[in-house]
């Protein structure tokens, strides 16, 4: 292993041949198969109903509610609402308002693509000192708080910014030592990512995916209200009349009549909470086979280079089959649970704040729920590392890796974000620069039509933060796409770093260097060094967890 000089000459710490669990590429098939049937079923569903009754309710709402304005122009009678729906199905203000915001949206996401990737560029180059700004990001805001407090003589905000700060410092001392690991580990999972840059048109296929699915549910749910409501409700009515009535009631998903006091509801609370669920477990869905693509890039790079050494290489594609096809399954069932304890949670808690006998033990179930999903949220992130590194099942790949932790002596070192801290907040200053950015172009735009006055100095205020909050959201989910992608990559790294450091040394010497020194700075105690009869110096892990 290494070059086994043993000269101690600054060369990358090795390793000797410790036992511990490793993983077998498994052979391709259809992993946890039933659980990806089951989702395809409830997004078939979702799908026929939006073009079946989604797409003829919504083109009955516009024709109906333009039949409406027209009469409404007729008799000269419009009140506040008719206005707003009059403005609402106003064709060519869509048309003007529309090309706007398609206009901003693309502008904006040009320089949020270009703010991340020099994000990305700093990250590289200064990861240990991002990682130390994070930290002390939160000890100078509370410091500030803190003296703000103390100068305004407001008692519970000195108490309240003197605990934070208390616990800000003492956590910047426990985890300082542990900096330069966590931008070693940075640092080289920014290299796979830069190394195979075509997964970001994967990661950004995926994203555009589920806004098409966002679209589908919308469009489905209105149907469906359409459906069990509306039509009963006002087959009776004249369609102008009902329809101006109704656009408030599917606006506001009332179940107040809108035509006439005797009309039947269906139990449109359930239904809503169905959709609700079903385009959560797809968000979760997407957003794993995403972390499971990403990890088998990674293990590729890390394990056989040279099938992921390109922007366009073979790793990418097969690690997509691998997340999209072979381990569907196994991500939709993952995500299942993990959605359904959330929301289960969500129903106890709200049920606990309604009191009564017992919210005691509503609150007691609450927080069982609340733990168990922490513990799910654990087992899935390093459960779908493995999933796209081997191939395994949902449930051989969490024991599997959390045995691997357990076996190198690692049980209480991994629940760090230091990581993670620093890309929330690039993501964040990626957001308020790209928001900046937004109300520059919003006001450069309408300089030439600029004019006084207190109504257009009001709506002036009001359309800069309207720009600025369209911008930060913009830049804030597109750089939140990218990060995702250097975050799975942190966890693929960390995974693999644990069950095979000897080929991290073989193909990428400087960065096993920099990750092993910064290991042995970090965790002392748990390498310990070894030299056999040759005289070759090597480190071995610890048995014991730190």
């Amino acid at each position: 292993d290494g070059d086994g000089d043993g000269d101690g000459d600054g060369d990358s710490p090795l390793l000797n041949d410790y036992e511990w669990t490793r993983g077998e590429t498994q052979a391709p098939g259809c992993n946890d198969a039933i659980w990806g049937i089951v989702f395809i079923a409830q997004f078939l569903t979702i799908t026929v109903l939006a073009f079946l009754w989604g797409i003829p309710a919504l083109h009955s709402l516009i024709n109906d509610a333009s039949q409406a304005i027209e009469t409404d122009d007729d008799n000269n009678n419009n009140d506040n609402d008719d206005t707003f729906i009059k403005d609402l199905f106003d064709v060519k203000k869509l048309v003007e308002s529309s090309t706007a915001a398609l206009l901003l949206l693309l502008y904006t996401s040009i320089a949020s693509l270009f703010i991340c990737a020099i994000a990305l560029w700093i990250m590289t180059r200064f990861g240990r000192f991002l990682i130390q700004i994070s930290i002390l990001y939160g000890i100078v805001l509370s410091l500030t708080f803190f003296i703000l407090s103390l100068v305004a003589g407001l008692l519970p905000g000195v108490l309240v910014s003197s605990v934070s700060l208390a616990v800000g410092v003492a956590y910047a001392v426990l985890i300082w030592d542990r900096i330069p690991f966590a931008a070693a580990n940075l640092e080289t999972a920014l290299t796979a990512v830069r190394t195979n840059r075509g997964m970001l048109g994967w990661s950004f296929g995926l994203s555009l995916f589920f806004v098409a699915a966002v679209c589908l549910y919308i469009l489905s749910f209105v149907g469906v209200y359409w459906k069990l409501n509306m039509e009963n409700m006002c087959e009776s009515s004249s369609n102008a009349t009902a329809t101006a009535t109704a656009i408030a009631s599917v606006t506001t998903l009332s179940t107040n009549d809108a035509c006439h006091d005797d009309a039947s509801h269906a139990p449109m609370g359930l239904i809503g909470v169905a959709f609700l669920f079903s385009i959560l477990w797809t968000q979760e869905v997407i957003k794993n086979i995403h972390n499971v693509y990403v990890a088998g890039i990674v293990g590729t790079w890390w394990f056989i280079p040279e099938d992921a050494s390109t922007v366009c290489s073979a790793a990418i594609g097969q690690s997509f089959q691998r997340a999209a096809i072979h381990s569907f399954g196994s991500v939709c069932l993952g995500s299942l649970l993990l959605r359904l304890v959330q929301f289960l949670e969500t129903w106890v808690r709200a049920n606990t704040r309604r009191g009564g006998n017992l919210s005691l033990l509503y609150c007691i179930v609450e927080c069982l729920f609340h733990l168990f999903g922490k513990l799910l949220q654990y087992f899935n992130k390093w459960a779908f590392v493995y999933i796209g590194l081997y191939g395994y099942s949902y449930w051989e790949s969490g024991p599997r890796v959390i045995q691997l932790f357990r076996e190198r002596g690692w049980t209480t070192i991994l629940n760090q974000q230091l990581i993670a801290r620093t890309l929330y907040g690039v993501s964040i200053v990626t957001g308020f620069l790209t928001g900046l950015f937004s109300i520059g172009l919003v006001v450069s735009s309408s300089s030439s039509s600029a004019s006084t006055g207190t109504d257009n100095n009001d709506a002036a205020v009001a359309t800069t933060v309207a720009a600025f909050v369209f911008g930060f959201c913009i830049g804030s989910i597109l750089s939140g796409m990218i990060l995702t992608i250097v975050s799975s990559a942190v966890d693929t790294v960390v995974v693999c770093f644990a069950e095979a450091p000897h080929e991290f040394q073989r193909h990428y010497p400087e960065l096993s260097w920099k990750m092993n020194t910064a290991w042995i700075e970090a965790f002392p105690d748990v390498y310990v060094r070894v030299v056999d009869g040759d005289g070759v110096v090597a480190t071995a892990t610890a048995a014991a967890a730190v």
